[in-house]
């Protein structure tokens, strides 16, 4: 499961379906696509440390069907490009939370050694916690 999850972690510069969950919510902000959707329920703390080493990724999302058009809205923006850290941040604030996640980011690879392995699965809130 782990490799096939981190190979979508390695597209995230391609942007897919909208999820179902997403499509569903009229703030624009809140979309989603259905590979996201994946990381997100997948509850692998691996796809938490490749998150975090594309959440300052500057390259923009394109559609990955033509005519691979960039992505405008989204991940957390109401408009505007998206960007590979734009999916990755809002990705890792959706497995972590807001807090936990501005923390990781900011920490990097030196938060994940110090912090990763201690990550547990909440299910009551649906997230990572330590």
């Amino acid at each position: 499961m782990t490799r096939d999850l981190l190979a979508i972690v390695a597209q995230l510069h391609e942007e897919h379906e909208i999820a179902p969950p997403a499509a569903m919510l009229s703030d624009a902000s809140a979309h989603y696509d259905r590979e996201v959707a994946r990381l997100v329920a997948s509850r692998d703390k691996a796809v938490i440390q490749a998150l975090l080493a594309r959440a300052n990724d500057t390259r923009e999302v394109l559609k990955a069907i033509p005519p691979y058009l960039p992505v405008e809205g989204g991940y957390g923006k109401l408009w505007g490009r998206v960007t590979v850290g734009d999916k990755a941040r809002f990705a890792l604030g959706r497995l972590l939370g807001d807090r936990l996640a501005g923390e990781a980011i900011a920490g990097g690879a030196g938060w994940w050694q110090a912090h990763g392995a201690a990550l547990k699965w909440d299910p009551r809130i649906s997230r990572f916690t330590r």
